[in-house]
This record gives structure tokens, sequence and C-alpha cells, in this order.
């Protein structure tokens, strides 16, 4: 058995770091998780990112909010509609909308934005720019979860969030498989 956990592992051509990050946009600074959000999404939905267009809607050293972001994606031809959700409301949402991510606001420290792009049974799947794409137990991201969205009317069932979601589970699934291994 572990042979071919050994054998799955090194067919792998990517270090687990890019496998973590494919398809989405990492976060270069503390401050700037909302414009890797914006991009990933813009990216998934095969539209051009304006990183100008920043530079008119923020100001240096300023947080961006909801509202930043919604301006942002108008400027680039996308609606963006904020809600604020009940727990109950995002997972019927991410279980009845596969591949229509949203974009969460998360209260830990001073703030933190990603993608929620699935609810699974090992949690729910995010595209974090600090992160890569991964899961997190669904208790803690409820515990650090704002309970505000925006929500992308037009931009339903993306293949790259569904190839996202896909990639994620295999991972999980081969790590999983592992933590059941003795030697």
């Amino acid at each position: 058995m572990w042979f071919f956990l050994a054998l799955a592992l090194l067919s792998q051509s990517t270090t687990h770091l890019d496998m973590a990050y494919a398809g989405t946009t990492a976060q270069l600074t503390e401050w700037d998780c909302a414009q890797a959000c914006a991009a990933t999404l813009l990216d998934w939905a095969e539209l051009s990112p304006d990183p100008e267009l920043w530079a008119d809607l923020i100001q240096p050293g300023q947080p961006i909010t909801f509202r930043h972001l919604q301006d942002y994606f108008a400027g680039c031809g996308v609606e963006a509609v904020g809600y604020r959700l009940s727990w109950e409301a995002l997972t019927s949402f991410l279980h009845d909308n596969p591949g229509s991510p949203l974009l969460a606001h998360l209260g830990e420290g001073r703030g933190h934005f990603v993608l929620v792009v699935d609810a699974g049974p090992p949690g729910i799947l995010t595209a974090d720019p600090a992160h890569g794409v991964h899961f997190t137990p669904a208790s803690d991201f409820e515990e650090t979860w704002s309970g505000v969205v925006l929500y992308f009317p037009q931009l339903h069932q993306l293949p790259t969030a569904l190839a996202a979601g896909e990639e994620a589970y295999g991972r999980t699934q081969i790590l999983t498989e592992a933590s059941y291994m003795r030697p």
C-alpha cells in the first residue's frame, strides 16, 4: 500500500505548494488579499483584471471594503451583489450552485478575503490567497466568517472553480488515505 501512495505522490510533476495554489492568485503582501481574490475570480471567468483600476478606488494603507470590491468588479464588467447570510444559507447556496464562488470576508485579525467554492465533508473549500485552495473545517470557518459575501449573478459553474474543487478533493483523499496507513 505504501508503494502505491509513494507512486501516486511521485507521479505529481508539481510541488504541493504549486498544487495548492493552482488556478489562484497568491497575495504578495499582508494587505492585498482582496485584489488577489478579485484577480482569481476574473481569471476563472476568463476576464482580464485591471490593476490600474485599484489605484482609482483605494487609498494606500486604507482597508478595502465590499464597496471598493463592488466598484472594482463593476469596472471590470461584473456585477457583484453583497449579502449577509446565515450559515445555513451559505451552505445551501454552495450545495445548489457548484462552481459559483462567493467572495467572503473573514473577521480574523484585521480581516481577510477568500473565495468560497464548495461545502463538503472535509469542510468549506476556499481559494485563499494566503494559503491556496484548501478545506477549512466547517466549525473553524463558521467561527471566523463575518457572515458577509459578494455574489456574482452572471458567474455560474465556472470550469476553473469546479476543477479547483476536484483537485482539492483529490489531495484531501490522498492525505486521508495516507493517514490510515501503517508501516
